[in-house]
């Protein structure tokens, strides 16, 4: 038996490219690559999506908690939506910029959840905290707890003294879930006791101030002194516009959302052009995957599908991994090169140095984590890709002739005793040794941005990009 449903949480599993074309024959390609490697993790390969890869303006998004799903989504392709009800997915083609802003629309109508979808998709971190911050709070004057009145509904009159606190943390625990993936309002709005959680997400209002208004509307609610607005009002939210503004997002933000609904609402922003961390915040390794397409293309600097799209490219919030690195290397006063990873690997025979180069040059366009950066923008830190690469392979021509195994201790020791400038600085660096016909090669990088198997997966990249026969691998680590 595989495991239970709340085992495996939901994951946003993103690709993108310059056309349509191109995106459809990505989809195909990883549609075929994870249907042949059944046991990979779906949170690895969210996480190897989500971070270090080109982000073009054609995008296709789907939400789903396992592998065999996602390929069903990937081969469904645009116009036909999956079989499964529990898989959801997004397309859309950005055309205004990156960046798009998002306002968040508060309703004051429960959309409850189903009993099957609620008990396989739990509340989000983010809205259990703030029911449990209301409840301490409230402590002594519920009738009955908060998550009990989220779960049976607005009620009668009576019920309105747990059911309207209950709604409102809900709502401002699901803004601050998507906020912690990275889709940040420039706005937001409600009606009802969303009203009072757009205040608190715009800082009009703190989350206890709030909640003590609302509470006192529901004891108004209850006496029947107010109207019950959290039923006689209409929704906040229309029905999706057939034909959205491309220049704005609105993302409704339910109340008792949960954790497949905030992440579809991440995955349909994010296709539209808003900013986002699809990787969720979650635990995950860089593995393999199908890339886009790495050739030199001949009297051209770079390959058709690594293009850059002419929208320019935005700052993006830092990763909790690169977070813990990066600031763990702040306020060290010692270098940092035990967080450098280095890999190498040795060949033989002729080598073109200037033909490396520009491989190396392809490697940075297809593979943005190489061009990005950590720069500190008011009190906090971004990742910022350069639109260009900016790092070129060192050439060390050696006197004489390595002793077998020396060559790539050497590179290695040379690579991983420089420790690496978190701040403003680039975070990769490359070195070729060479010893007459017998070539090392190194990659380093800052471990914050990229571990041991993603550059070494890199590394290989670099190297299947060559002529094959040009080059005798001799080995590698």
């Amino acid at each position: 038996m595989g495991p239970a449903p709340q085992d495996r949480p939901y994951r946003i599993v993103a690709l993108s490219a310059r056309t349509s074309e191109a995106l459809a024959a990505s989809r195909a390609r990883m549609a075929a690559h994870l249907a042949a490697h059944a046991g990979l993790s779906l949170s690895d390969v969210a996480v190897t999506l989500a971070t270090g890869r080109e982000v073009f303006t054609h995008r296709y998004a789907i939400v789903a908690n396992d592998v065999a799903a996602v390929v069903e989504a990937l081969r469904a392709g645009d116009g036909r939506a999956p079989r499964r009800r529990d898989v959801v997915v997004a397309s859309g083609h950005v055309t205004t910029g990156f960046d798009v802003p998002t306002t968040f629309m508060f309703p004051s109508v429960a959309a409850v959840p189903p009993p099957e979808a609620a008990a396989s998709d739990p509340r989000p971190p983010e809205v259990q905290r703030c029911l449990q911050q209301a409840e301490e709070r409230l402590a002594g004057s519920l009738p009955v707890s908060l998550m009990e009145a989220l779960d049976e509904g607005p009620g009668d009159p009576a019920a309105m003294l747990s059911w309207l606190p209950a709604a409102f943390a809900a709502q401002v625990g699901a803004a601050r879930q998507l906020q912690a993936w990275g889709l940040c309002p420039a706005d937001a709005n409600g009606h009802g006791a969303g009203a009072f959680a757009a205040a608190v997400i715009c800082g009009e209002l703190g989350f206890d101030e709030a909640l003590d208004r609302v509470a006192g509307w529901s004891r108004l609610v209850a006496d029947g002194l107010v109207e019950n607005y959290a039923v006689d009002e209409p929704p906040a939210v229309p029905d999706p516009d057939p034909d959205p503004d491309p220049r704005h997002v609105i993302v409704p933000v339910d109340i008792d959302a949960r954790a497949a609904q905030l992440a579809a609402q991440v995955a349909a922003a994010w296709v539209r052009g808003a900013a986002a961390d699809l990787s969720m915040g979650a635990p995950g390794r860089r593995i393999h995957l199908p890339g886009y397409a790495f050739s030199r293309t001949p009297g051209s600097s770079r390959s058709p599908e690594v293009e850059h799209d002419d929208v320019a490219h935005s700052a993006r919030p830092l990763s909790a991994a690169e977070q813990r690195v990066l600031f763990l290397d702040l306020v060290r006063t010692t270098p940092n090169v035990e967080h450098t990873v280095v890999t190498v690997s040795e060949i033989e025979g002729p080598l073109d140095v200037a033909a490396l180069q520009q491989d190396f040059a392809e490697l940075q366009r297809a593979h943005p984590v190489l061009r990005t950066y950590f720069t500190q923008r008011g009190r906090s830190w971004a990742a910022v890709e350069r639109p260009d690469p900016a790092v070129s392979l060192e050439i060390h021509r050696e006197s004489g002739a390595a002793e077998p195994g020396a060559g790539p201790e050497l590179v290695r020791a040379q690579l991983a005793e420089r420790p690496f400038s978190p701040a403003n600085a680039a975070l990769v660096r490359g070195l070729v040794a060479t010893w007459g016909d017998r070539h090392v090669i190194g990659l380093a990088a800052y471990r914050g941005l990229i571990d041991k198997p993603g550059i070494t997966g890199l590394l290989d990249t670099l190297l299947r990009g060559r002529d094959a026969a040009e080059i005798t691998t001799i080995g590698s680590n």
